[in-house]
């Protein structure tokens, strides 16, 4: 059986290794993959538990072929994913407690509905009210840090001036270049390049709209799957809550293009969750069109 070294993972230097041996009994890749995550934490204080838990995955990724029981696959689910709440309690309440790290959440409706609000409140609460970190991906030039600055409480803001640090914003203009930023980030995570990357819970994406329609049918499908691929490894495998908008009227840039189909089916199972905004007269309700853990259809009053 093989024994831990450095090569097989960054976290694994020589110094963790070493206490692993001595304060925990754990010498071998199989040791440290059956062992309880939150055990092995407790005993090493130079990894934490998210460190335990990016070893693991690391580990099985290389050693597929051992088996893992359940109640592990269990106890790391809970131990590395949380809800990261949106900022509004009626919201949040519709999702079950706000958004989940380790899934993809899309936000669709009409232009000026709040779409672009319900980003900026989320990434204001994560920075505000958790140790989180936050990445905010601008594909329309919308982001505003004075409209950020609106939902962050002035003493917060007061007591701690560098609280904006914690939320890195990236412009791209181009599908391929968010295939790219989507690339570099996971990089920057795996190396955690910076205390910024190993905080990291919540990347948004406003929006994904512009960025699919100057790619027409066949040509944009290949790039949308590739992308959907990306951000559904990244989010599970750094459980990372992946926040982005859309809309609901996308398709009617493609017309009767023989490609429509597969965009859509493509489009739909991206999602774990989705929640739609819409205005109906003077109101502004939210509906949470698809969840993975609630029942689809309910419906809250934003006005």
């Amino acid at each position: 059986m093989p024994v831990l070294s450095p090569s097989l993972c960054p976290l694994l230097t020589k110094e963790a290794i070493h206490e692993l041996e001595e304060a925990a009994g754990i010498r071998t890749v199989f040791d440290f993959v059956t062992g309880e995550s939150a055990d092995i934490a407790n005993k090493i204080s130079l990894l934490s538990l998210q460190d335990v838990l990016s070893i693991r995955r690391s580990l099985l990724s290389i050693y597929s072929s051992f088996p893992v029981t359940a109640a592990n696959l269990w106890e790391q689910m809970k131990t590395s994913s949380a809800f990261l709440s949106t900022g509004i309690p009626s919201i949040d309440s519709l999702l079950g407690g706000g958004v989940f790290t380790g899934e993809l959440t899309e936000i669709s409706g009409q232009s000026s509905v709040g779409k672009t609000q319900l980003c900026l409140n989320a990434s204001a609460h994560t920075i505000v009210h958790t140790m989180s970190t936050a990445v905010y991906i601008d594909t329309n030039g919308s982001f505003s840090s004075l409209r950020l600055k609106q939902f962050i409480p002035t003493e917060e803001y007061q007591q701690d001036g560098d609280i904006l640090k914690k939320l890195v914003v990236f412009q791209v203009s181009n599908l391929f270049e968010l295939l790219q930023l989507i690339q570099d980030l996971k990089e920057s995570i795996r190396k955690q390049a910076s205390e910024f990357y190993s905080q990291l819970h919540l990347i948004v994406i406003d929006s994904l709209v512009s960025l699919l329609i100057p790619l027409m049918g066949n040509q944009l499908l290949p790039h949308l799957v590739q992308l959907i691929r990306d951000l559904q490894g990244l989010a599970h495998s750094q459980s990372i809550a992946i926040l982005y908008t859309s809309s609901n009227d996308l398709f009617s840039f493609y017309g009767h293009n023989s490609a429509k189909p597969l965009l859509l089916k493509a489009l739909s199972s991206a999602p774990h969750v989705k929640l739609s905004l819409s205005t109906i007269g003077d109101k502004k309700i939210a509906v949470l069109e698809k969840s993975q853990r609630l029942r689809s259809g309910s419906t809250v009053n934003l006005t």
